[in-house]
């Protein structure tokens, strides 16, 4: 049963066919995964779309983008990157950044005892919000129900539906503990309808997973950039060096300087610069093998003199996995950058959606 991550391409395809021919390719793909004849897998790079800020006409593509990759991967979710790479604990169909949900609950908790240390206005009831049994009580008494769940959407930017799920209330009822909260969150969240509900309805400037995933995507992507930067300059270095040095010799040997004094001035000459391959600029990368991949694209793309934008890093992100599936489609820039890449092991990448149902029966 092949593995088969989708491009973010795809999706916008298949989720509202433009024509018969992608109407018919989604109705197959669909039933594939209905059969079992191929698992369907997404990470944080197919849902990286939806978190860049765009205008209220974009939401209902959105959100129905998102339905159909829940209804096609069916949980088939891979590591959030970072934590793979630092290898941390995941677990199985979990693409939300575990300090994501630490955060959501820290935030849920500071908000709950203020509103409870507002309503109880009694010192001695405030000081006995240390007790278990006193805080469920209180729990009870004051924030279940609308009241409670508005409150909620207006401090944290949940929505009611989150708030109204178990997790939370019977977290502060004293009936579940801190780790069936995080998985019960990590569950709903890694659902990519329910999350991006979640995200449409909160607010974007304080909603945390903003500062957890679109912080830490930049800042990797201005990594890669550094990094190609620094060796382009490098590179460049050497080659003004190389230059320097020929001009010299040739104004050396036009000269009428004896023999002698040519060779004194051609050892005090500084030498030719030693760059070293990008594999050794790079060796940090090469020991993780997940990150292996982004040597090729150096190696190939380093003399284009250009960074990184938004669309290209989701689309080079989206080889991180590679390892993790055995059909990985992407566009055909990356096709052509990586089809011949040493790094990828026996993932093979398709550059067209229409040859994956062949693929999938030859599996």
């Amino acid at each position: 049963m092949p593995r088969i991550y989708l491009d973010n391409q795809d999706y916008s395809r298949l989720y509202r066919p433009p024509n018969e021919k992608y109407e018919a390719l989604r109705g197959l793909l669909l039933d594939y995964a209905d059969r079992g004849t191929a698992t369907f897998h997404f990470s944080l790079w197919s849902i990286y779309e939806f978190l860049q800020p765009s205008d209220g006409k974009y939401r209902a593509d959105r959100r129905s983008r998102a339905s159909f990759i829940s209804k096609i991967c069916r949980g088939h979710a891979l590591p959030y990157y970072a934590d793979d790479i630092a290898d941390r604990k995941t677990y199985p169909g979990i693409w939300i950044p575990i300090e994501t949900v630490e955060k959501v609950k820290l935030d849920f908790e500071v908000m709950l005892n203020e509103k409870l240390f507002e309503k109880l206005k009694n010192r001695d009831q405030r000081r006995r919000l240390k007790n278990a049994s006193f805080r469920k009580n209180a729990f009870n008494q004051y924030f279940v129900g609308n009241a409670f769940e508005r409150s909620s959407q207006v401090q944290l930017g949940l929505s009611n539906k989150l708030v109204s799920l178990a997790p939370f209330s019977r977290r502060f009822r004293g009936e579940i503990g801190d780790h069936d909260l995080t998985m019960a969150l990590l569950e709903m969240m890694s659902d990519p309808q329910y999350f991006y509900e979640y995200w449409d309805s909160g607010n974007s400037i304080e909603n945390p997973f903003r500062v957890s995933i679109l912080k830490l995507a930049d800042s990797l992507r201005l990594t890669i950039n550094v990094m190609r930067t620094n060796y382009l300059n490098i590179i460049k270095l050497k080659k003004s060096t190389a230059d320097g040095r020929r001009r010299f010799y040739d104004k050396l040997r036009a000269s009428s300087l004896p023999d002698s004094l040519k060779r004194i001035a051609a050892e005090k000459f500084p030498k030719p610069m030693e760059v070293l391959s990008i594999e050794e600029m790079t060796s940090e990368i090469l020991n993780t093998p997940k990150l292996a991949y982004l040597v090729t694209y150096f190696s190939k793309t380093i003399a284009d003199n250009f960074n990184l934008d938004t669309g290209d890093f989701g689309d080079l992100m989206h080889l991180f996995h590679t390892k993790d599936v055995d059909l990985m489609r992407c566009d055909k820039k990356m096709f052509n950058i990586f089809k011949n890449s040493p790094y990828l092991d026996n993932t093979r990448l398709v550059d067209s959606i229409f040859a994956l149902p062949r693929l999938i029966e030859k599996a």
